[in-house]
């Protein structure tokens, strides 16, 4: 039981929906060249269904902040994440707008023009996501402050082993701090298209490499670590297990071999199979109960402890406790039973003729 939430975590991790469609997705380093260039390059190449630009990759452990409030508000600030992104960046990603509209990309004022997420409606104190759209938020400090046009559905924009849920975040535009493009390839010739698009960077950039990853191979690698550890952990159960049934195995092989004079006397006096089976079993049964009763209260709670500071809990409580007690119980009686069974189904006269 105590790797078992290892397990769920990972697979929690894995199977999770960051809240935007990475698949098919290549981020591109622009390596300081302008991103409207680029964008407008890559978007002319066989393969290329859309192009959008930030300052990082979101959900990959990158991220910039500050502290906002309503303007004339006295409440205290909020810290939100921020990503500088361009117009196309929600459909790119496939990210839902819930109320307002895209930001304006054009004019030397756009960058006042920003998009928060449904957890910074939340975090702000306002009910509906449509209740924000217009209002003014202030940094602290004497930065710029901003218009609020539009509410985005919450996406993971942080490493999800880093945070707990999703943060407020205001999306605005900034294109001197874009670092990326990224890149959606239409399905079919993937690999022609990175031959088309690294053939169409070396017209844009001689001197610099082509350098590109692929979204999903991003997000893998940020808890390649944690499966690696899940995998340790799992073959290091595996052994437990199979070196603690070897030893009852062995143990029980002692122990009916010791006792077989008895088990005959027993037999011969009228003791049945299965009343002997039992006999054999009780010392076995009371160590396994032991061992139950000491390691399901240690394993629920250092599971609890280090649970406590993943994101996106699984759950650990006693069902899981009791599963695992099970399954230790199950395969104990099984590996005593081979032993226990066999001696108490043994002929009684032979059995003394050979002590005799």
């Amino acid at each position: 039981s105590a790797t078992q939430p290892t397990s769920s975590a990972a697979s929690e991790v894995y199977m999770r929906q960051y809240g935007f469609n990475a698949k098919n997705v290549v981020n591109v380093s622009l390596q300081g060249n302008d991103y409207k260039r680029v964008t407008n390059e890559f978007l002319t190449v066989s393969g290329v269904a859309s192009v959008s630009a930030s300052d990082i990759i979101p959900a990959t452990n990158v991220q910039n902040g500050m502290s906002l409030r309503v303007a004339g508000s006295d409440a205290e600030y909020t810290r939100f994440s921020v990503l500088q992104t361009d117009g196309n960046f929600l459909g790119n990603l496939g990210l839902s707008l819930v109320a307002g509209e895209n930001r304006k990309v054009s004019g030397d004022s756009a960058s006042r023009f920003v998009l928060v997420n449904e957890a910074a409606v939340r975090a702000l104190g306002y009910v509906q996501a449509s209740d924000i759209v217009g209002e003014v938020l202030q940094p602290q400090g004497d930065a710029e402050e901003f218009v609020v046009v539009g509410v985005t559905k919450d996406f993971q924009h942080t490493a999800l082993v880093n945070e707990d849920g999703i943060h407020p975040v205001v999306l605005r535009y900034q294109p001197g701090s874009f670092g990326y493009v990224s890149v959606r390839i239409a399905p079919g010739n993937i690999p022609g298209t990175l031959a088309r698009l690294q053939s169409r960077w070396k017209t844009i950039d001689p001197v610099n490499a082509f350098r590109y990853d692929f979204y999903e191979d991003q997000l893998d690698a940020m808890y390649r670590g944690f499966f690696d550890v899940v995998s340790i952990l799992g073959f290091i159960a595996f052994l437990a297990v199979v070196i603690a049934c070897l030893g009852l195995l062995g143990m029980a092989m002692y122990t009916t071999e010791r006792r077989r004079k008895e088990v005959g006397i027993r037999k011969i006096l009228g003791a049945d199979d299965s009343s002997i089976a039992l006999l054999l079993s009780m010392s076995f049964l009371k160590v396994l109960g032991t061992a139950i009763c000491l390691g399901g209260p240690l394993s629920y709670y250092v599971n609890n402890l280090w649970l406590q500071s993943l994101p996106n809990r699984v759950g650990f409580g006693l069902g899981t406790v009791l599963t695992g007690a099970i399954t230790l119980l199950v395969l104990g009686l099984v590996t005593i039973g081979t032993q226990t069974f066999r001696a108490s189904r043994s002929n009684p006269v032979q059995t003394l003729k050979m002590d005799g």
